[in-house]
C-alpha cells in the first residue's frame, strides 16, 4: 500500500513538472508575439513623417516643374480628420499652400488619399485673363482684374487638375473672387459692368465680384490682391468698393 502511494505521488510530482513547463512556454511565446506586435505599430510621429514622405512624393509627382519645401503639417483632432501640410512653392516665389492627407477606407495599401490648393498659383494668369477678356466687350476704360480662390480642403477635393481653368469654374468646381480696378467712377461704367455680371450669371459660373475705384492702376497692377487691400488699408493706395455683386445659379445679387 504504501509503495503503491509512493508511485502514485511521483506521478503527480511528474505531471505538474510537465504542465508547469507547457504553461511557461506558452506564456513565453505569447510574450515574444506582444513584443513583435507592438515593435510593429506605428506611433503618431512615424504617421507623420509617412504623410509627410508620401504628400511631398504626390506634389512630385503631378507638378514636376516645380520645386516644394515642407514647411508644417498639422494633427488629425475633433475639428478636423484629415492632415494639414503645408508647403512652399519655389516657381512662385515661396508663396505658401496646403495639401491635405485624408484617410482613404477604401484602401488598406494606401491609407491616405491627398488633394491641394495650388491652384491658386497655378490657374491665377488662366483666370484673370479669362474674365478680362469678357470684361473688354463691355468695358472700353483701362481696368485691372485680380482674381483669387476659395482654399481649403473642400475647394482642393472639387477642383479638376486634369481640366483648365474656364473647364473648372464653368462646370461649378469651385468660387472664386474677381476684382476689377478701374479709374472710372463706378456710376460712369454701372450698366457695362452689369452686363458683364450677367454673362457670367447666364453661364452658370459662381463668383463674388467686386468693382473698385483708384487712380493707381499701374501700382495695383504690380501687387497682389493681398498687397493692394493691405496698402489700401493703411491709406498707401487710393481704393474705393462701388459695387458687389454675387452670381449663382443664373442669379445676380448686387450689393
Amino acid at each position: 500500500m504504501k509503495k503503491g502511494k509512493r508511485l502514485l505521488a511521483i506521478l503527480l510530482v511528474l505531471i505538474l513538472s510537465v504542465s508547469t513547463a507547457g504553461c511557461s512556454k506558452f506564456a513565453q511565446q505569447n510574450q515574444s508575439s506582444s513584443d513583435t506586435t507592438s515593435s510593429k505599430k506605428m506611433t503618431l510621429e512615424d504617421v507623420k513623417k509617412r504623410v509627410i514622405n508620401e504628400a511631398s512624393e504626390y506634389l512630385k509627382k503631378n507638378y514636376p516643374d516645380d520645386n516644394f519645401t515642407f514647411v508644417s503639417i498639422g494633427s488629425t483632432n475633433w475639428a478636423y480628420n484629415y492632415y494639414r501640410l503645408s508647403f512652399k512653392s519655389e516657381k512662385y516665389d515661396n508663396q505658401q499652400f496646403m495639401v491635405y492627407g485624408s484617410l482613404n477606407d477604401e484602401s488598406e495599401v494606401t491609407p491616405y488619399t491627398y488633394s491641394d490648393d495650388y491652384y491658386q498659383y497655378y490657374m491665377k494668369d488662366d483666370a484673370e485673363e479669362y474674365f478680362s477678356l469678357k470684361l473688354k466687350k463691355y468695358l472700353e476704360n483701362e481696368f485691372v482684374i485680380k482674381v483669387t480662390f476659395t482654399t481649403g480642403i473642400g475647394g482642393a477635393k472639387a477642383v479638376n487638375n486634369n481640366q483648365t481653368f474656364a473647364e473648372n469654374i464653368e462646370n461649378d468646381n469651385f468660387l472664386c473672387w474677381v476684382y476689377i480696378f478701374s479709374n472710372q467712377e463706378f456710376e460712369n461704367v454701372d450698366s457695362q459692368i452689369e452686363k458683364f455680371a450677367k454673362e457670367i450669371a447666364d453661364n452658370n459660373i459662381t463668383v463674388t465680384l467686386y468693382y473698385i475705384y483708384t487712380k493707381q492702376l499701374t501700382t495695383v497692377s504690380k501687387y497682389t490682391t493681398n498687397k493692394i487691400f493691405d496698402e489700401i488699408e493703411s491709406y498707401s493706395l487710393d481704393g474705393n468698393i462701388g459695387a458687389k455683386y454675387y452670381t449663382h445659379d443664373g442669379t445676380i445679387k448686387k450689393y
